[in-house]
């Protein structure tokens, strides 16, 4: 059975200011650093085997700290990409309010049937989420693996392992969210938390 540590990206500046990061590449600010190093810490009992993330450099600067307190290799998976925000990345969430008011306000009310202009959909997200997880799994059938995700597809992939409905993502756009239904969760400063799954 492979056992998947669901591992938020520390946070960034962005995060803190309101601005949605989307795919964009920001690194990880001293308190993501922070939260990061505790979290990694209170899970290396797990000894994970490795610590898959997204092509983004928060992604890829919180799977070398989880790597470096829980001596796992560090792997690049594009599947865990964030989900695309389109026209919203890089954008203060009042900018998207201003400029998309009736798109951002039916992303809030229901994501699964809007996407943000030029971005990815809810249901594209989940099936590359789904397809990550079914491909990560293959690999490591008796592991324990790490997987590093970025807020809004952390959200579908909680969704996705958890059997619960991921339509609630759209109300929170922006930075790590904490899980409300785990096996295992720990809590940091900063937010940085983490799941355990057997799948």
């Amino acid at each position: 059975m492979c056992r998947l540590i669901v591992f938020p990206q520390g946070l960034t500046k962005w995060e803190r200011e309101g601005r949605l990061r989307g795919r964009l590449d920001v690194p990880l600010s001293p308190e993501g650093v922070a939260a990061v190093t505790e979290s990694a810490r209170e899970m290396s009992c797990l000894a994970p085997r490795v610590v898959y993330h997204g092509p983004d450099e928060a992604g890829r600067q919180t799977a070398e700290l989880v790597a470096d307190h829980t001596t796992s290799g560090v792997r690049q998976f594009d599947g865990l990409a964030e989900m695309s925000l389109g026209l919203w990345q890089g954008l203060l969430i009042e900018e998207v309010k201003q400029r998309h008011p009736r798109v951002y306000r039916q992303w809030q009310e229901d994501p699964q049937r809007v996407s943000p202009p030029e971005g990815e959909t809810l249901a594209q997200a989940s099936e590359r989420a789904r397809a990550a997880v079914e491909k990560i799994c293959g690999r490591h059938q008796q592991d324990t693996v790490v997987l590093v995700v970025p807020p809004l597809l952390g959200a579908v992939l909680r969704s996705l392992l958890g059997g619960t409905d991921a339509s609630g993502i759209g109300g929170r756009p922006s930075g790590p969210q904490c899980p409300t239904r785990a096996d295992l969760v720990r809590e940091a400063a900063g937010g940085a938390c983490w799941e355990l799954y057997e799948v």
